[in-house]
């Protein structure tokens, strides 16, 4: 017997997710191939080799609205070899059980975690910085529910400064500067 710990689940699924779409919208639009990617609370990071030079922030958030707003499926399969080849080299397709996570026609990749079933179920995502590498880039990103974990304490000590100050959110920095 076991239990589930439902949040803890839905945010790995929704951020496990979300990197699929990251890492499939970077090698489909500017041949970067993904190399690591790493999971905490209050950050998660995919590096990528290749030229990054055109990578920024903006644009790669803008695509990921995208990809939402349509709530692509994501469909689960379970191929025989022949039909995994076409998605991934020999050496991968060497298993009992081959598990193919297919979004849309943006990704289609061999994937044994979880996932959600269609891409508004990740609730949004939100790229905090492209940090380029000598090798790449490093994107760093929160995924559902996650985002509102980490700014809404943000926000709640923003308003305590805010109230000190008697200033709206918009004038903060004006303010401390006149300080």
């Amino acid at each position: 017997e076991g239990l589930v710990d439902s949040k803890s689940r839905l945010a790995k699924v929704q951020i496990h997710t979300a990197q699929h779409l990251i890492s499939a919208h970077l090698i489909n639009n500017y041949d970067l191939k993904t190399i690591s990617h790493h999971v905490s609370a209050d950050d998660n990071d995919i590096e990528f080799v290749g030229d990054a030079t055109n990578v920024d922030v903006l644009t790669l958030q803008a695509a990921l609205d995208d990809y939402l707003q349509q709530d692509l499926l994501v469909r689960i399969s379970y191929p025989d070899k022949a039909e995994a080849l076409k998605h991934a080299s020999y050496e991968k397709v060497q298993h009992d059980e081959l598990r193919v996570v297919q979004i849309g026609d943006i990704d289609c990749n061999l994937c044994g975690c979880i996932h959600v079933k269609k891409l508004s179920e990740i609730n949004g995502i939100f790229i905090k910085s492209c940090e380029k590498t000598k090798q790449g880039v490093i994107v760093h990103y929160l995924a559902g529910q996650q985002i509102f974990d980490y700014f809404y304490p943000r926000f709640l000590e923003l308003n305590k400064a805010t109230q000190l100050l008697a200033l709206d959110h918009l004038h903060i920095a004006e303010g401390i500067k006149h300080l």
